[in-house]
């Protein structure tokens, strides 16, 4: 999803980029490693942040992220030429995964969440964010009965320093939970 929002700003860079990590992952595919333990929970992060240390962390406390919603997806459609220049501004808006309620925002989430196979949702409140401050509990509520997952809603602030131990003893939690409901 980084690589997402880099490619409207410098597309060559995150092409380079996206190729060295194909190559990775070719290799890795190729010699039979993984970067993660097999048993990692796979939690689907909703609202990904933008902060790598914060996505470091869910992995540093055992989980792996299976999905998010990739709410960049309307960046990379280009504008349609053909249209009256208003009609293809709305068209593009419309694109984006963030328009229209949050009901249909979930039977997205729930949707990819069976697709990918989650086992639990994690969901990120991002202060200052151009997003509901409630939306998070709606979607949560919706996967829970839905799905029938684990949902843990975290705080992110521009600057996790002070709230790292908080985060990583919370994101712990939601992956003792995955694994109890395996047993």
């Amino acid at each position: 999803e980084m690589l997402a929002i880099h490619f409207c700003s410098d597309r060559d860079e995150t092409i380079l980029v996206l190729e060295e990590l194909l190559d990775e992952v070719n290799q890795r595919v190729a010699a039979g490693l993984g970067h993660l333990s097999p048993d990692a929970a796979r939690i689907f992060w909703v609202n990904p942040v933008a902060d790598l240390q914060v996505m470091n962390l869910l992995e540093d406390c055992g989980g792996r992220v299976c999905g998010t919603e990739y709410l960049f997806a309307h960046a990379l459609d280009p504008i349609p030429t053909s249209l009256d220049p208003m009609e293809a501004l709305a068209r593009m808006a419309l694109a984006d995964p963030m328009v229209g309620s949050a009901i249909d925002r979930a039977a997205r989430i729930v949707s990819d969440i069976r697709r990918f196979g989650a086992e639990a949702v994690l969901v990120s409140r991002i202060p200052g964010a151009s997003h509901c401050a409630l939306e998070g509990e709606i979607i949560g509520q919706i996967v829970r009965e839905q799905c029938d997952l684990p949902v843990l809603q975290i705080e992110v602030p521009s600057i996790t320093d002070a709230t790292q131990a908080t985060l990583c003893t919370r994101l712990e939690a939601l992956v003792e939970m995955v694994k109890d409901r395996k047993k």
